[in-house]
């Protein structure tokens, strides 16, 4: 981390949680001392550890300026302790980070330099690299992303992902406190494009590590569950402020088809209505025919009862 700070360049903390951590952690950190953009804080929060994680974040804050380091009294759980951990923050951009990936030494620098200078909130794409495997830098974004301002694009399908987004300080406002039980960054998505709006970065910045103690990749879970997930977050989405009203719309007729439950014919029917909202994803020339297709797909799926978002 570079320590000739340009005061023209806004501060950036970087909000890293960790819990039981030690095993990729130390390149986690290096990635982040690592990066090019020359004004930046690290503030972490710890969850409890067992084992060596805190020991090695002392060290690194011993070493390294620009390191606050926090320890939990219990375990609070990693939405809780994003929340704690962004609270913390004094920059006017916060950054999310999990303890065991990787980051492009360039991913602030990138993402804050192509910033459209309206948008509340960043994010890039990143990749899945299992735990001893190599990164490609020149690896492209397999899905497209979403840049606006409507809130029923992300209520169905959430592409911003924790560990790629930066978002503005003002929207710590809107975001705060998370509702319990949901996923935080699906929140801060769909809250973000109510307060000025989603841009995606169209690159590869983050290579996110799969392991046998990843928490997200141990979830299993049945379609029944998926879906009253998605109906818990939709009804949460209602209560942003903000919102507009074409969203809320959505999201209401959303609720209303999962709760009947619908037939095929009036998912179909809803779903190819608002086909550019629900595959927004879908880019190219062959896109209005595939966007066509997955409606079908879709549809029967989620009126059989053996699909879902």
């Amino acid at each position: 981390m570079k320590q000739d700070v340009n005061t023209a360049m806004p501060l950036v903390s970087i909000a890293l949680c960790t819990y039981n951590g030690e095993k990729y952690l130390r390149l986690q950190l290096d990635s982040l001392l690592a990066q090019t953009w020359p004004n930046i804080e690290i503030v972490v929060t710890d969850d409890v550890s067992t084992d060596n994680t805190f020991a090695i974040l002392n060290e690194y804050a011993a070493i390294h300026a620009g390191f606050s380091i926090y320890k939990n009294t219990v375990n609070l759980g990693y939405n809780k302790n994003f929340e704690a951990t962004i609270t913390k923050c004094k920059g006017d951009f916060i950054a999310i980070c999990d303890q065991d990936d990787i980051w492009a030494a360039a991913k602030i620098e990138t993402m804050l330099n192509g910033w459209n200078k309206t948008a509340a909130l960043l994010y890039c794409s990143s990749k899945k690299i299992q735990s001893t495997a190599a990164i490609n830098v020149h690896q492209k974004p397999a899905v497209a992303g979403y840049t606006g301002t409507s809130a029923a694009a992300l209520a169905c399908l959430n592409t911003v992902e924790g560990h790629t987004a930066v978002f503005n300080r003002r929207l710590l406002q809107s975001i705060l406190p998370f509702p319990e039980g949901i996923y935080y960054d699906w929140w801060l998505g769909v809250t973000a494009a109510c307060n000025g709006g989603v841009q995606w970065i169209p690159q590869v910045l983050v290579w996110r590590r799969i392991h046998e103690t990843n928490a997200y990749e141990q979830q299993q879970q049945s379609v029944q569950q998926k879906n009253s997930e998605w109906e818990k977050h939709l009804a949460a989405f209602l209560k942003i402020k903000n919102i507009d009203h074409s969203s809320t719309m959505f999201i209401q007729q959303c609720l209303q088809l999962l709760h009947q439950p619908a037939g095929n014919r009036e998912w179909y029917h809803f779903i190819y209505s608002n086909r550019n909202t629900f595959f927004y994803f879908k880019k190219g020339i062959l896109s209005f025919w595939s966007r066509i297709k997955h409606s079908k797909k879709l549809a029967g799926r989620l009126a059989a009862g053996t699909g879902c978002i």
